[in-house]
């Protein structure tokens, strides 16, 4: 049920606070990871397109229904060539990822060994190490295949993902930085499991046309999103904080990018109840987040809009409230902003 007005969201806040609560008290949820040969079962195949995958599924060939499912996904997201050309810049940074070598930031590159350590913290910044459980690094690896075809960077891509999906099942979700010892679940902190599924997202529709994804590695990506989503689901994070934006986000780009999981519409509908919490949270009346730095107000704001619009392209009604809140948000990044659209530097803002 969607309750109205701030009443409305102050009661829903309450609530989810006095569940959170109450689970202080009880055991931790227990997490497991979906085997990807289990995949299928959480997988829809009904709809039209789908017939190939749905037959070879009916029949228990799990290996022919994710080859058709595979080919499915390839008409969907047609190979296209690029307008642009690929920058030198790009292409250097993805040349040096397919060597494992990895730089964030402002720092140098650094190297690291062919059996990546993923809670390596090689330049003493905990941004770093989550850029890398992020994968910012599919990206430029997604990009330069896109533009050369050549299968090594789709090649890195699979190695990469296989190896950090092997080392990070949802059973040690709750795993311990041994850098970072007070950051409980680093890998799969909010932000860092929204930021993630969000990468992988957007660089499945280029690589997947590649040698190098298979129908086993698809089954394989498939069942750790899935993971992604139950991770969330189950754990997410307090209402009033940019992460739980940034988060939701991530899990409506799962939702939407594959249809096919059982219950992408259930999760879209949760991500706009939880959406809808958090912004009012985090945001006064005016519509100004309250963290008052204009780089986490404008990406509350386009995370926010962007999921009110995938779930109301699904058909799922958006309140007026959150109309109204993104609309003063907007407004308040013109009203604060220079005559050529700088913004003020308090805080963490950034030009």
């Amino acid at each position: 049920m969607m309750v109205r007005g701030l009443a409305g969201t102050l009661l829903l806040a309450l609530l989810i606070t006095a569940r959170v609560a109450a689970a202080e008290n009880k055991p931790e949820a227990v997490l497991k990871s979906l085997a990807p040969e289990d995949v299928l079962a959480v997988l829809d195949l009904s709809s039209p397109g789908l017939e190939e995958a749905r037959a070879a599924a009916d029949k228990g060939d799990r290996a022919e229904a994710l080859a058709a499912l595979l080919k499915h996904y390839r008409k969907q997201f047609p190979a296209n060539t690029p307008e642009a050309t690929l920058s030198s810049k790009t292409r250097h940074t993805a040349d040096d990822i397919v060597n494992h070598v990895f730089q964030w930031g402002p720092y140098e590159p650094a190297e690291y060994c062919k059996d990546v350590n993923w809670e390596a913290d090689p330049r003493g910044d905990i941004e770093w190490v989550a850029a890398m459980y992020r994968f910012h690094w599919a990206e430029p690896l997604a990009e330069a295949y896109g533009h050369t075809k050549d299968e090594k960077y789709a090649q890195a891509f699979v190695d990469l993902s296989s190896d950090w999906i092997a080392k990070h099942p949802l059973e040690k979700a709750d795993r311990v930085h041994p850098i970072y010892a007070h950051w409980k679940g680093f890998a799969w902190l909010d932000i860092q499991t929204g930021r993630r599924a969000r990468s992988l997202c957007r660089a499945f529709p280029s690589l997947l046309h590649s040698q190098a994804f298979t129908p086993e590695f698809l089954g394989m990506l498939l069942a750790s999103l899935y993971d992604h989503q139950v991770k969330t689901e189950a754990a997410p994070r307090a209402p009033a904080h940019n992460k739980a934006v940034f988060e939701q986000r991530g899990f409506v780009e799962v939702a939407t990018a594959f249809p096919e999981f059982k219950d992408s519409r259930r999760w879209l509908e949760l991500a706009l109840e939880r959406t809808r919490i958090s912004l009012m949270s985090q945001t006064t009346e005016d519509g100004v987040q309250r963290e008052w730095a204009t780089g986490y107000h404008r990406g509350v704001l386009e995370d926010a809009v962007w999921v009110f619009q995938k779930v109301e392209k699904a058909g799922i009604p958006i309140p007026q409230d959150c109309r109204d809140r993104t609309r003063r948000m907007a407004d308040c990044l013109f009203a604060v902003a220079t005559p050529d659209l700088g913004y003020p530097m308090f805080g963490d803002a950034g030009r």
